[in-house]
């Protein structure tokens, strides 16, 4: 694996169709459980849409999406897209296909790629959406890394037959700056 960006417990990772070929990604987004919380698994998808994404994803500057690779195996990717240079913003997005204990792995794969908007895009603000089931990690993201709710999307994701709120949050510069300074994850020493 390529690394493009070193962590501690993990690596973010450069994508590409012979991951796509070699490890079982393109089955995350047939899981209903792992999509739960996504706008996804309204199609299936399978290994050749997977080997042509990873081979088109990278060509713009505007989307970087990287593989999170833990112990030299594939667990999750996850991204920045609609990078904005001008207005200094972009969307975040992530996905743990992989079963794992360590919720400390999310959170440096989130700090690895804020860093990396921040510290190297010099980018001052970072957005997602999330559904509201993911309310405990979104408090989380919150406390740790200084994202904070902007706003609501009433009934905006369906999912099993349901219509459910997105809250929207960001987190600038700024406040990033101060929470990592002040922060006692292991990743970080």
């Amino acid at each position: 694996m390529d690394i493009f960006i070193k962590g501690k417990n993990v690596n973010l990772v450069v994508l590409n169709s012979e991951l796509a070929d070699k490890t079982k990604w393109y089955n995350w987004f047939n899981s209903e459980k792992t999509t739960r919380f996504m706008q996804k698994h309204y199609y299936p998808n399978d290994k050749n849409n997977q080997i042509i994404f990873a081979k088109e994803i990278n060509k713009s500057n505007d989307n970087l999406v990287l593989g999170i690779s833990e112990n030299e195996k594939l667990i999750g990717v996850c991204g920045l897209h609609e990078i904005n240079l001008i207005n200094s913003n972009c969307s975040l997005s992530i996905i743990i296909g992989e079963k794992f204990k360590n919720q400390n792995v999310t959170l440096e794969a989130f700090y690895l790629l804020l860093k990396h908007a921040f510290y190297t895009l010099n980018l001052n603000k970072v957005k997602m959406g999330q559904h509201k089931g993911l309310k405990l990690f979104t408090l989380k993201l919150y406390a740790e890394f200084g994202f904070f709710q902007e706003g609501i999307l009433k009934d905006e994701m369906f999912k099993n037959g349901n219509y459910y709120d997105v809250i929207l949050s960001a987190v600038f510069k700024n406040e990033f700056d101060s929470k990592i300074k002040n922060s006692t994850l292991d990743f970080l020493n």
